[in-house]
């Protein structure tokens, strides 16, 4: 029982510390959600910049479309740049407990040296 426990802290910490490193890498890293969505934030400000210099004049509807559909864009890249973050932030979280839970088995077991 005491080589179950071992083996299976064993395991359980350096897969969770492997998964932890990958999640941290990937949080941290600049996705290209994040790049489109700052790009198209751009995008959207520009455009509601010319709209609103376009006041009374013809071309005010078609620039203020343009800028709305610009800003729902920037919008959906948006939602999946924090969608992605979140998700990472989940990973980092959950493999912290799983080297917590492997340092607690290792413990369990008797190795001393953790």
């Amino acid at each position: 029982m005491k080589k179950t426990f071992r083996l299976l802290g064993i395991i359980i910490l350096f897969g969770s510390l492997g998964l932890g490193t990958a999640a941290f890498y990937h949080w941290k890293k600049p996705s290209d959600e994040e790049k489109l969505y700052i790009d198209k934030t751009r995008e959207a400000s520009a455009k509601l910049k010319l709209a609103e210099a376009a006041k009374g004049t013809p071309e005010e509807a078609a620039l203020a479309a343009e800028a709305k559909q610009a800003m729902r864009s920037a919008e959906l890249w948006g939602e999946g740049y924090r969608d992605r973050l979140r998700k990472n932030r989940y990973a980092v979280l959950a493999s912290f407990a799983g080297v917590i839970v492997g340092a607690i088995l290792l413990w369990i077991s008797g190795v001393k040296s953790v």
